[in-house]
């Protein structure tokens, strides 16, 4: 009886940020889901759409950095999000009507400062809430998972009836109801007093060699989630796909997260954290396999189902092995500047190489050089495992 009792306490504890994310989610892949197709739409080159992607990913570091140091500096993490949110909601409004390129190009960058940092912020609400949330992080994302993938169906049959002008407004409603939906959600309250973040607090971060090596492989695995995602998208267009087509990839892409992120307790329960790092990696190499073979529309759309073993394990397994390696006084703060590094950093290189590669060599050629980083990611993952990481089941204190 007494375990009936806290079990329904737990979900009615979880609940709200199920909802959250799915609300959340929803509301992102109205434009971000469909920003690229939307650059393909006003005519730009891939290595014009490369370099584009690269200054919007690059905004996003900033984004991240400077949001993590500002909520570990006010120690108020919703209200910064809600700000963000308005914001994000009015630039986007600007994104898809403006006409002059240097304003299309703030707007770009604005956009992805401020949504880079709430896709961060929202994961640190989770793990910061409270042991019991942190340990069930994967069965809420993937609501996230559920939501993107509605959405995209959705937002992809409307578009491809009335075009992209109806994207701001619709994501301007959807924030509205985000807002709506967190008003019960109370702001993450850290046990420990920390002292105050500034600047230079950011070297003595990275000068924890286990944080420094997590990140360039997060960076590495990035690069190669990125090329999936763009190549999947041109090659989507290019066998004569629209933008209904790329909305159920995508929507496929997501809804086959969502078994995943609910099996990622248990398997985190058998496997340590680096292991399914490791698996993530390894899988990788078989979606660059079958997206070099694919060359009919529906096998290319189906291809999105692969995104359901890496990204789900990447997710899971990232945030505890960052969580593990990080300063007790700087868990926000090195969490956002990991989802930085791979956001910002990986998206950005292989925005400009896939986006460059593309029109030097053909596309599946450069899959072949992205194979070549798949290898090479997987061998430093494996002598990182060997040389720092331990299971926290098995051992007291890790390297640092």
């Amino acid at each position: 009886m007494a375990a009936e009792q806290k079990n329904r306490k737990t979900l009615s504890n979880v609940r709200p940020f199920q909802t959250f994310y799915f609300s959340f989610s929803f509301m992102l892949a109205i434009s971000q889901g469909f920003f690229l197709p939307f650059l393909i739409s006003k005519d730009f080159s891939n290595t014009e759409i490369g370099w584009i992607l690269a200054i919007n990913t690059i905004s996003g570091i900033a984004g991240q950095i400077g949001t993590g140091l500002l909520c570990d500096w006010l120690r108020r993490l919703k209200g910064i999000f809600i700000l963000w949110v308005i914001l994000l909601a009015g630039i986007t409004l600007v994104l898809y009507y403006s006409e002059m390129l240097p304003v299309f190009l703030a707007a770009v960058i604005l956009a992805s400062f401020f949504q880079s940092a709430l896709i961060g912020l929202i994961d640190s609400w989770i793990i910061e809430t409270s042991t019991e949330m942190k340990s069930r992080f994967g069965e809420i994302r993937a609501f996230g998972s559920l939501g993107f993938g509605i959405s995209m169906i959705i937002t992809g049959y409307i578009v491809s009836m009335t075009g992209y002008s109806v994207i701001p407004y619709a994501f301007g409603l959807l924030s509205l109801l985000l807002l709506f939906v967190i008003r019960p959600i109370s702001n993450p309250v850290k046990e420990e007093k920390n002292p105050a973040i500034k600047i230079k607090d950011l070297f003595i971060i990275l000068q924890n060699k286990r944080y420094f090596y997590l990140n360039m492989l997060y960076i590495l695995f990035y690069i190669l989630l990125g090329m999936v995602g763009l190549y999947s998208v041109l090659l989507i267009e290019k066998a004569g796909g629209s933008e209904k087509h790329i909305g159920v990839f995508q929507a496929i892409a997501a809804f086959s997260e969502i078994p995943m992120f609910f099996l990622a307790r248990k398997l985190t329960v058998k496997f340590h954290y680096m292991f399914l790092f490791l698996a993530a990696i390894l899988m990788m190499a078989g979606r660059i396999a079958v997206l070099s073979a694919a060359s009919d529309l529906s096998l290319l759309i189906l291809s999105g189902a692969l995104q359901g073993i890496t990204m789900p394990l990447f997710m899971v397994a990232s945030k505890q092995l960052t969580e593990d390696a990080a300063f007790p006084q700087y868990r926000t703060t090195m969490q956002m500047v990991s989802i930085a590094a791979y956001l910002g950093i990986g998206s950005s290189v292989t925005s400009v190489l896939a986006g460059t590669l593309s029109d030097w060599i053909s596309i599946r050629s450069a899959l072949m050089v992205y194979l070549a980083i798949n290898v090479l990611t997987l061998f430093l993952g494996t002598a990182y495992s060997l040389k720092y990481y331990k299971h926290p089941q098995k051992s007291g204190k890790q390297k640092s």
